[in-house]
């Protein structure tokens, strides 16, 4: 039987509790699940700088298998990070040049989603959780984002 005289979850708003907290049964077990899920040893990759490491060494599940491999040779992991720097700089000069990302997909034969996480990663949007508003093309810090709404 439904609650009548009970106050409505803080978070969902749809169903009542009287659960200390204000939060529903539903709200507070979709919390758990969220926080079983986190881990406290994420962290970004020491050897490529790309991925999120799980693992307390702290390198990611595609430089381990590597390491597993033998594939540790450091010219050749030099070359790939020379490499990639390399199509990160062409992605900037030709966005500095006023090409949309299609367009640069198309010259580098990559996708979309590659070129604009090149460019994300070279200016910093998603180390700083930081987007860009479409309407204005202001970038918005988290705090900002949170006094506007």
């Amino acid at each position: 039987m439904a609650l009548k005289y009970a106050d409505f979850c803080t978070c969902c708003g749809k169903r009542r509790t009287k659960h200390p907290s204000k939060k529903c049964a539903v709200c507070r077990r979709k919390e758990d699940a969220l926080a079983a899920k986190a881990d406290k040893h994420r962290t970004i990759c020491k050897q490529c700088g790309r991925r999120m490491a799980n693992s307390q060494v702290g390198i990611c599940s595609v430089c381990k298998q590597g390491n597993e491999r033998g594939n540790t040779d450091y010219e050749q992991r030099l070359r790939k990070a020379i490499q990639r720097q390399k199509d990160v700089q062409f992605v900037l000069e030709r966005r500095l040049e006023g090409n949309s990302f299609n367009v640069i997909a198309e010259m580098t034969g990559i996708p979309v989603s590659h070129v604009y996480r090149n460019y994300a990663d070279a200016m910093g949007f998603r180390a700083n959780r930081a987007f860009r508003d479409y309407v204005d093309n202001a970038v918005i810090q988290p705090e900002e984002r949170r006094e506007d709404m």
